[in-house]
């Protein structure tokens, strides 16, 4: 099974983001609305504003013609006094008092000028009608700029990343609003995976993409009265941020902080939602780097291998997974909430059949194209996963004894992913359960280095079976492909020792074998699964 606490295990996955009003920094639809509605407001704002400069314009040019025609009336008058000696001792005669009132306007300009304002008022009154008919807001009114771009910025010049990372948030966000399956999934991942309880401290790491499933999930575990710690990344498999990691000094990638090695040691369960945005984003990150990252998670691996912490992997469908499984996001939706939400109780009943031939079994023979592999089981109990770790689940599976492979597997049916690096057609040789020689037809040098991580990668850590009816094909993501009906996996690694197995290793990497067409499994003699069915 998927090791849900090793970085850079086989089913890691891997941006400038837009900055967004919201405690996510996802913008929804209504915002997006608001925006073009300000913008809107603005160019209509500019229009009226033009209009008004309009009307003040003719308005002085009338006052200009007006005192031009005042003048001209003044000056014939005074012409016509002056000579008759009229208009002379009428200025004298004239007080100070009745002077000054004289320089102020008179009373058909000030009429004018009340007329004109009264009009205006008129005018804005009639447009605030207007806009309130068109639903559009007056500028004083609009949200205050600290919620929303200013227009400058949504002017500005955007980049291609941007706009397509802006766009797969929305599509995520929006064509998942109103799926039931998904509040579904996430009481089945909390009542049940995790089984939390009352005052527990509830870690969750994923990607924004997969903020419905988070948001559902959150509101779950509050109402199993506990805490909920949401810790937002674009590399959810991990507990180091991957850009961190690549310029980071390499004598701060061998331990965590003292900060996240506290939550290590005190965290009661911890839930993983792989929701990736690029699932060969860490393909890049240098070996040293990536080895020194899997040091400092030791402990962390360590917790969960032993159950001393509850621990569950699930997936969110995004459109990277599903274009990796070759399905379009709807279809991808369907597989996965089908192969997901399953009558677990009746699932476990089932395998609880097939598991119990395995009973007191000491010797497992796989039998393959290109393989014919024995290992030792003996004193190991069967584990049945049926949803209190992975989800999807659906599988029966054991610690190998660490000394007994012999022969050799081929892994042709299916390729498998490792730090982002494609691994197709590895073939292992195994003796005295060590591989001795290893070989792919494509990503050889990813399967050395992968091998070359410790001693214990060398050696097996599971041997698992596939049991989950509702996953029938392939889809590059090992977390549904190992518990594929009628198909075996073996992981590379470290073991998890609530099974028995003590080997230990920084790395657990499942690879899956199709045993549907012309595959056999044998316990101790006896055949018990043909082309991928039972037989008992």
């Amino acid at each position: 099974m998927p090791d849900e606490v090793v970085a850079g295990s086989e089913d890691e996955r891997g941006g400038e983001r837009e900055r967004q009003p919201d405690s996510f920094h996802v913008r929804g639809a209504v915002a997006l609305a608001d925006e073009e509605e300000a913008a809107g407001d603005d160019q209509h704002g500019a229009r009226n504003q033009t209009r008004v400069q309009r009307l003040a314009e003719e308005h002085q040019r009338d006052r200009d013609g007006e005192e031009r025609r005042r003048t001209d009336d003044d000056r014939s008058a005074r012409g016509s006094g002056v000579a008759n000696g009229e208009r002379e001792q009428e200025l004298r005669e004239t007080g100070p008092e009745q002077a000054g009132k004289q320089e102020g306007p008179d009373r058909a300009d000030v009429g004018r000028l009340k007329g004109y304002e009264r009009k205006r008022h008129g005018e804005r009154r009639d447009h605030g009608q207007q806009r309130a008919g068109l639903r559009v807001r007056n500028p004083r009114e609009r949200e205050p700029q600290g919620h929303r771009h200013r227009a400058e910025e949504r002017g500005r010049d955007e980049s291609e990343r941007d706009r397509v990372h802006r766009a797969k948030l929305q599509r995520v966000r929006s064509t998942a609003v109103g799926d039931p399956r998904i509040r579904q999934l996430a009481e089945l991942l909390v009542n049940r995976s995790l089984d939390v309880q009352p005052g527990w401290q509830v870690f969750v790491r994923t990607t924004p993409l997969a903020r419905p499933l988070l948001t559902e999930v959150v509101k779950a575990i509050a109402r199993r009265e506990a805490y909920a710690l949401v810790r937002m990344t674009w590399n959810e498999r991990s507990r180091v941020d991957l850009d961190w990691a690549r310029e980071a000094p390499l004598e701060l990638l061998a331990t965590l902080p003292e900060i996240e090695a506290y939550s290590v040691e005190h965290e009661d369960a911890r839930l993983t939602i792989i929701a990736p945005e690029d699932l060969h984003a860490d393909a890049d990150l240098e070996p040293e780097r990536r080895r020194l990252i899997q040091r400092s998670q030791e402990r962390s691996a360590e917790r969960g291998r032993s159950l001393d912490v509850r621990w569950t992997v699930t997936q969110f469908p995004t459109e990277a997974s599903a274009h990796e499984a070759g399905m379009t996001l709807p279809q991808f939706e369907d597989y996965v909430y089908g192969a997901c939400l399953r009558d677990w109780d009746a699932e476990h009943q089932r395998m609880r059949r097939h598991a119990a031939r395995f009973d007191g079994v000491s010797e497992i023979r796989i039998v393959g194209r290109e393989t014919d592999l024995t290992l030792s089981i003996e004193g190991r109990e069967a584990t049945i996963d049926h949803g209190l770790r992975n989800m999807p689940a659906g599988e029966i599976f054991f610690g190998p004894v660490e000394d007994s492979a012999e022969g050799v597997v081929t892994f042709v049916e299916f390729p498998s992913i490792y730090k982002g690096r494609d691994v197709a057609g590895a073939r292992l040789v195994f003796e005295g359960g060590v591989i001795v020689d290893a070989t792919a037809a494509e990503g050889e040098d990813a399967l050395l280095s992968a091998l070359e991580t410790d001693e214990g990668a060398r050696r097996l850590g599971e041997l698992g079976i596939g049991c989950n009816p509702g996953i029938t094909k392939h889809m590059r993501n090992t977390l549904f492909d190992e518990k594929m009906d009628g198909t075996i996996h073996l992981a590379v690694g470290a073991s998890y020792t609530f099974t028995g197995a003590s080997n230990v290793s920084a790395i657990h990497w499942d690879l899956v074998k199709d045993l549907r067409s012309g595959g056999e499994l044998w316990c101790d003699g006896e055949l018990v699964q043909r082309d991928g069915a039972w037989l008992i």
